[in-house]
């Protein structure tokens, strides 16, 4: 009988083991996430604290996409992409990344309106970038400046297909130009269509990456081609987090109406409340026209308005300062007056309060 009670006993303690090894096997220990305090500051609207430690970690391990992602939408969000610009090398990479560290000082440089410097960034980018460096290039030169010789061909080909260089004909000497009539003219009252946008050449179709894909997309939003838009807006997602918010941002200018663009401002906005709360105020902002394009005011004042209680910390005011515009728009100027009250109450500075004055 004791024999038997031991066997038991024994076979129990194999069982509970064999359970517990097999528990264990099946819990993959959980890897520390080395950006855990600079998402800690992003979500805490700390962007200025996240590049600190942001620039650090990319210089350390180059390789950590993530951190670059994160380092460039900390710099977005302080309002002062000049700044950077003047603190990221035009030479040495962080890291020895060039593709990261020069298409982002690129970036950088056309947000703070300095083509000049974002062609040197393209140039120091090519060799390891050459998509990104070819949209650096075109956006410098549709920004203002003569074209670069060392531009890539696809950067002044989709330049010379929207910006067709047409030579006079030549005409024999004494004649005049003849008039052409419009076709207003040939028949009074008939709508005349909008001219056909130009196709964008095949080799900028091509190009890779969702820097291209922005680029592309804000052409043919340009072109009112919503579907073409959405479908590029569609490439960019997966890029990261700048690309996701730049993303949303497209998909709301594409959308036909309050129905296509609310659960993409949904999706959206949760994102950001969720880790980064300097872009409510861009999604607000762009979804703004969609709403009040359909005369549907009030509803997008209530959108603002729950934003801004949800809210925690200094995009309050920013928020409080939308909610008194689109409150007045709404046709409610005692709910300006509640706004503008809560902007004078979080936002002490001598701007805050003159701004929560004007708008009572």
């Amino acid at each position: 009988m004791g024999l038997l009670l031991l066997t038991v006993v024994l076979g129990c303690g194999l069982l509970d083991g064999d359970e517990a090894s097999s528990t264990a096997e099946t819990v993959a220990p959980v890897a520390a996430n080395p950006n855990s305090a600079a998402e800690e500051a992003i979500q805490g609207g700390k962007y200025r604290e996240a590049v600190g430690q942001l620039q650090k970690r990319v210089a350390e391990a180059p390789e950590d996409d993530k951190a670059w992602d994160l380092l460039e939408l900390s710099m977005r969000r302080t309002g002062t992409p000049g700044e950077w610009v003047d603190s990221l090398s035009a030479d040495q990479a962080l890291g020895g990344r060039a593709e990261k560290h020069h298409v982002l000082r690129g970036t950088l440089a056309l947000l703070a309106g300095r083509p000049a410097d974002a062609v040197i960034a393209a140039r120091a980018a090519a060799s390891a970038a050459a998509a990104d460096s070819a949209v650096l290039y075109y956006r410098a030169i549709a920004a203002g400046i003569a074209a670069p010789p060392d531009a890539p061909a696809v950067a002044l080909a989709l330049n010379e297909a929207l910006n067709p260089t047409v030579a006079p004909a030549p005409m024999a000497p004494g004649r005049k130009p003849e008039k052409v009539a419009t076709d207003v003219e040939k028949s009074p009252g008939a709508e005349v269509a909008p001219p056909t946008p130009p196709a964008l050449p095949a080799e900028v179709e091509a190009l890779a990456g969702w820097r291209a894909a922005e680029l592309r997309a804000e052409l043919k939003l340009a072109a009112n081609d919503r579907a073409g838009a959405t479908a590029e807006a569609d490439k960019m997602a997966p890029g990261g987090r700048v690309a996701g918010h730049l993303a949303a941002l497209i998909r709301l200018k594409a959308a036909d109406g309050v129905t296509a663009a609310q659960p993409v401002l949904e999706a959206a906005l949760k994102a950001a409340g969720e880790g980064d709360p300097g872009g409510l105020v861009p999604l607000l902002e762009g979804a703004a026209p969609v709403w009040l394009k359909a005369w549907e005011g009030p509803a997008f004042y209530e959108i603002v308005k729950n934003q801004r209680k949800a809210a925690k910390n200094e995009t309050v005011g920013v928020l409080a300062a939308m909610e008194a515009e689109q409150a007045l728009r709404a046709g409610k100027p005692a709910l300006t007056l509640v706004a503008a009250t809560v902007l004078a109450e979080v936002d002490k500075s001598e701007a805050g309060k003159a701004e929560a004055a004007w708008w009572r």
